[in-house]
């Protein structure tokens, strides 16, 4: 199945069509997040609060910035104020399954504001 969002995933991008995939599903499968998309990014949200923004990097990873307090600690957090976002200042990036692994606690903090 295929949806809007897949549109951003062609030419270079199109190698990390599958992470994009796993990580739709956790979103707004398992966190029941809504989703939209942009012209570069696809945004997802829940209870009307924007938690995530995804964008493909290049063909090399996927970056998405999280809605995590700005002093949230990980060696997996890098510095995303370049994305405008101003509830969404740290990001993370996946580029394959262990990646994924790895920012998924992560990504749940941002979504249910609980650490994982």
């Amino acid at each position: 199945m295929t949806d809007r969002a897949e549109v951003l995933f062609h030419g270079k991008n199109a190698v990390l069509l599958p992470a994009y995939r796993k990580l739709r599903a956790l979103l707004t499968g398992r966190l029941r997040c809504e989703s939209y998309v942009a012209t570069i990014y696809v945004g997802f949200s829940r209870n009307g609060r924007m938690v995530a923004a995804v964008y493909p990097r290049h063909g090399d990873h996927l970056e998405i910035a999280l809605a995590l307090p700005v002093d949230a600690k990980s060696p997996l957090l890098h510095d995303a104020r370049h994305l405008k976002w101003p509830t969404m200042q740290l990001a993370v990036a996946i580029r394959d399954d262990k990646s994924f692994m790895a920012v998924e606690p992560l990504i749940r903090r941002a979504v249910t504001g609980v650490e994982a």
